[in-house]
């Protein structure tokens, strides 16, 4: 396993930065010329923030979305990590002009066989009615299932704003059989 200073010996030591007044397409370009992951934001010799290619991905990812499968971890160490990955999703949602109280969302909390998770009912009553699933992701526990349940709300939403069964003859069940009909199942 590499060390950070591995890293650092293989990339350099040179750090890049941007100022606060730089476009995000300046500062990509910046971290796509270094291959680096990130730049300092610095005003004057103030540090301002760090940018992320990450930051940009998940709106990037975000901007299409008709759909949001939530991977969270089950561990109780993780509860505040997925809270404030949940809040970023959301944020970054409604910055592309996505209605996040409308899009249809799975939340799969994954890694079921590591010690201390939470229980089911517990996760249950924190995420109210949002539907849940457990899983072990590294043993195909769980998956097929929050894309099943994924895929009939994603149904369900353009069918009620573009009338997919009434304009198309397709029902909910018609078109999970059709998807999960090239599927493997375990």
């Amino acid at each position: 396993m590499h060390t950070a200073k591995d890293i650092l010996t293989e990339k350099g030591r040179a750090v890049w930065s941007v100022k606060p007044t730089n476009t995000v397409l300046e500062a990509l370009g910046l971290m796509a010329q270094h291959d680096i992951g990130a730049v300092l934001v610095m005003d004057g010799d103030r540090l301002a923030g760090v940018f992320t290619e990450r930051d940009y991905a998940r709106k990037v990812v975000l901007a299409g979305a008709d759909g949001i499968a939530f991977i969270a971890d089950s561990q109780r160490s993780s509860a505040s990590a997925n809270q404030y990955s949940w809040r970023d999703m959301e944020a970054n949602l409604k910055s592309n002009g996505i209605d996040f109280d409308q899009i249809p969302k799975v939340i799969q909390f994954n890694k079921r066989d590591l010690p201390d998770v939470k229980p089911l009912q517990e996760i249950k009553d924190a995420w109210g009615e949002l539907p849940t699933f457990p899983a072990v992701a590294t043993r195909g526990e769980g998956v097929l299932e929050t894309f099943r349940e994924l895929l009939s709300g994603l149904y369900r939403s353009i069918d009620t704003r573009h009338g997919f069964g009434a304009n198309f003859g397709i029902t909910e069940q018609d078109f999970l059989k059709g998807v999960f009909a090239n599927i493997k199942q375990p």
